[in-house]
């Protein structure tokens, strides 16, 4: 008895023609790009990881957009963590010395750095959806 993995058989979408993956359809692509741009709301860092991995599965979309999509929210989130240890270690030697300090908080620079990483990815995921049209 051969199963389906040997004998060659490609799993297909209803409606698409003999030979055609589902990773290859436009309908993978488009919920992929939905999955990574808005997954990050319902689960917060696994959605996003989720929907990345969809992204670079997908044959539909460029190398270059799966670069970007990869490369700009881990690159602004660096950024984030790194706004967040000079602003702590600013607001820990303004409080040891006695001093009033005028550099938020880290806890406040991260929060507002995660909803511009949101607000980028769920552009970025837009971006992805709106390039698939061309």
């Amino acid at each position: 008895m051969v199963s389906n993995v040997a004998a060659g058989h490609v799993s297909r979408m209803p409606g698409t023609e003999s030979g055609v993956r589902r990773r290859d359809s436009r309908s993978f692509a488009t919920a992929a790009a939905i999955i990574y741009g808005f997954a990050g709301f319902a689960i917060p860092l696994l959605g996003w990881f989720a929907g990345l991995a969809l992204v670079w599965a997908s044959t539909r979309l460029s190398r270059r957009a799966k670069l970007v999509s990869a490369i700009v929210p881990t690159a602004l989130m660096l950024l984030v963590v790194i706004a967040v240890a000079g602003a702590s270690a600013a607001h820990a030697a303004a409080q040891a010395s006695g001093s009033v300090s005028a550099v938020p908080s880290g806890y406040d620079i991260a929060w507002s750095g995660l909803a511009v990483v949101v607000v980028v990815t769920s552009s970025l995921g837009l971006w992805l959806v709106h390039s698939l049209r061309q």
